[in-house]
């Protein structure tokens, strides 16, 4: 086998390793177990109710406890997404799930007049241990947000 052929082979192999686990060749995420972000679509009736940002975190079906998930808040201006802005962070309770709560509901959530609230992420990253176990960091899908007048904007 030539020298450009085992390369590639090799190459080949570290990257299905690294896409059936989760893990691998990126800095800081060998030697982790594969952990999963999940978030869902929050939707309130007006614009004072509580809302609740919340995400789960597993690692192979099993809920993770005592992890930090960071939530981000993406806007929209004229029709595009903006970059993601960090919201907050929640620790992850026994079934693994963390919540950012706005208690004065959307209109809690600054935002300019011009820009509506559409979604959130929330994001596990490694820093160090949970319970004695390193996960690997992981990233969620966006989760529709759907609540009345989502911003300061709505008060003028």
């Amino acid at each position: 086998m030539s020298r450009r052929m085992t390369v590639a082979v090799v190459a080949g192999l570290l990257l299905a390793a690294t896409l059936l686990t989760g893990c691998g060749i990126v800095p800081g995420t060998s030697g982790c177990e594969a952990a999963t972000v999940e978030v869902t679509e929050v939707s309130a009736e007006s614009g004072t109710e509580p809302i609740a940002l919340t995400a789960r975190l597993t690692s192979d079906g099993a809920s993770v406890e005592g992890a930090e998930i960071a939530f981000y808040l993406i806007r929209s201006r004229d029709g595009e997404d903006q970059a993601p802005e960090y919201a907050g962070s929640g620790i992850t309770d026994a079934e693994g799930l963390a919540e950012r709560r706005y208690e004065g509901g959307s209109q809690d959530i600054l935002a300019a007049t011009s820009e509506t609230l559409e979604a959130y992420t929330a994001e596990y990253t490694t820093d160090g241990t949970v319970d004695g176990t390193r996960y690997c960091g992981a990233d969620s899908d966006r989760a529709a947000i759907d609540v009345p007048c989502a911003g300061f904007g709505c008060r003028w």
